[in-house]
């Protein structure tokens, strides 16, 4: 029997709870699991049903970056002794440094976004440069494997982290399967969905949405999120006389944002830079079709003319001409939404990401705790 300790920000999250099914997984298979996260860990513990083996506890910070959180988890470590440490995200920092320093055999990063994509989103850029070169001297270096979700970020983690590529897993994000949507009878509703941030250039989905305005009549847009950039689109569609027919959601619980998702006759993903999208892949899931910028992971994920529709970034007219072929014609949206939907069954859906990751904790965990 093995023990599996997760450092993870949230456990609710839909990228969060992959991780908690896994630990499901590996209690089924005889192994004990400590999830280490910022949320409540009593009402985590009820609400997600977890066995007597998964056990939930929580960090004192929020971003698991701070000394509090150095102490907190040092102590985990002592208690635990774990034969594994998994971390995401920020948590990765203390967790892998620390797992190294307590002598746990296994210590996996999991790398979910692009270092440019932080660069842009970033407010303060000496941060995102010191980052590069903490994760890279120190960080990645006291891991033994990292895992990407896209082989994108196999290649981000070997050109800018200098991490060697033998040490990299892929191991795709899995989505819960909410079950196809019904085809809808009026195809006019595009849907956004992601943080109002310069990577994900909702800017040229409204100015796309302007012109498709004129060739398809009635044609709606939703906006799901919310962010710094969010006044500025508010103003813009404001300015093009578009607030009737737009409409922003700003943030949302996940439920409310699958039924604003299982309404849209079309996603639209226009970022500039991307990795893995997980909306992407829950539209997927639901059969609608995806008109996304061929940016990063993207192209990983949607086949472009089977399953979705990929264009230039940052051209205007490809986006406007791409989300018109998929609403004005009929076969078009039902046989790639059939084929998203047969793509995700057959690779993103949530025990697909379970199989993988449990086969390979297990596989390595076992070979690290032989080594001599």
């Amino acid at each position: 029997m093995s023990r599996f300790l997760f450092a993870l920000p949230s456990v609710k999250s839909p990228v969060g709870r992959q991780f908690v099914d896994l630990a499901v997984r590996l209690e089924q298979l005889g192994h004990n699991v400590l999830i280490a996260t910022h949320t409540d860990p009593a009402d985590t513990q009820l609400s997600l049903g977890l066995g007597r083996h998964v056990t939930v506890t929580a960090w004192p910070d929020t971003d698991g970056t701070t000394l509090r959180d150095a102490r907190y988890l040092f102590g985990l470590l002592r208690s635990w002794r774990p034969d594994s440490v998994a971390a995401q995200f920020s948590f990765v920092n203390w967790a892998l440094v620390l797992a190294r320093i307590c002598g746990v055999p296994r210590r996996i990063a999991w790398y979910h976004t692009l270092v440019e994509q932080s660069a842009a989103d970033s407010d303060e850029r000496r941060a995102v440069w010191n980052l590069r070169l903490r994760r890279r001297r120190l960080v990645y270096g006291c891991a033994t494997e990292i895992v990407s979700v896209s082989r994108v970020g196999v290649d981000d983690l070997v050109r800018i982290f200098r991490v060697p590529r033998t040490k990299c897993v892929i191991v795709p994000n899995g989505i819960v399967d909410e079950g196809a949507r019904t085809s809808s009878t009026a195809a006019r509703r595009v849907v956004g969905a992601g943080r109002m941030v310069p990577s994900k250039n909702q800017m040229l989905l409204v100015e796309a949405f302007t012109r498709l305005r004129t060739l398809v009549p009635g044609a709606e847009l939703v906006l799901i999120g919310e962010g710094p950039l969010m006044p500025v689109l508010r103003a813009r569609v404001h300015e093009l006389g578009l607030s009737s027919a737009v409409r922003f959601t700003g943030k949302i619980p996940h439920s409310e944002a699958m039924a604003e998702l299982r309404a849209a006759d079309v996603l639209a993903h226009p970022s500039r830079i991307d990795n893995c999208p997980v909306v992407v892949q829950e539209a997927m899931g639901l059969g609608i079709p995806v008109v996304a910028t061929d940016v990063g992971g993207i192209r990983e994920v949607i086949d472009d003319g089977r399953t979705g529709l990929l264009v230039p970034p940052a051209d205007v007219e490809q986006l406007t001409r791409a989300l018109r072929r998929v609403l004005c014609d009929d076969d078009v949206r039902r046989d790639m939404g059939a084929a998203a939907r047969r793509t995700f069954e057959e690779r993103f859906e949530r025990s697909r990401f379970v199989d993988r990751a449990a086969e390979f904790m297990l596989a390595a965990t076992t070979a690290a705790t032989r080594s001599p």
